[in-house]
């Protein structure tokens, strides 16, 4: 009997709290898979500065932040080009179109 190949579904990553570049570095490689999503939310949006250089490095997963929270911290500065920014509604369907969803 051949053996049957699972697909593993993609995780959402919903980072909440402040990480060093390390720590981020560190965490990204041992918790996420090519097909994840990561989404930058409240206060951790200020990380994304510092962060810059290591998501330039990501190009197998797919980076969000979520609008309000750019704009409610008056974020105007240049994100990378690897950034997506959203609005709540496309957060709710990243959601439900994830088998997990993981809060860091």
């Amino acid at each position: 009997m051949p053996a049957t190949l699972t697909l593993q579904k993609p995780i959402l990553h919903l980072i909440q709290k402040s990480l060093s570049v390390s720590e981020f570095d560190l965490q990204i490689l041992r918790l996420t898979n090519q097909q994840d999503a990561l989404v930058f939310m409240g206060d951790c949006v200020f990380d994304l500065a510092s962060l810059d250089r290591s998501i330039n490095q990501l190009d197998n997963l797919t980076i969000y932040v979520i609008d309000s929270d750019i704009s409610a911290r008056s974020l105007n500065e240049t994100l990378s080009e690897q950034i997506n920014i959203i609005d709540f509604d496309k957060f709710v369907s990243l959601t439900v179109d994830v088998d997990k969803v993981i809060t860091w």
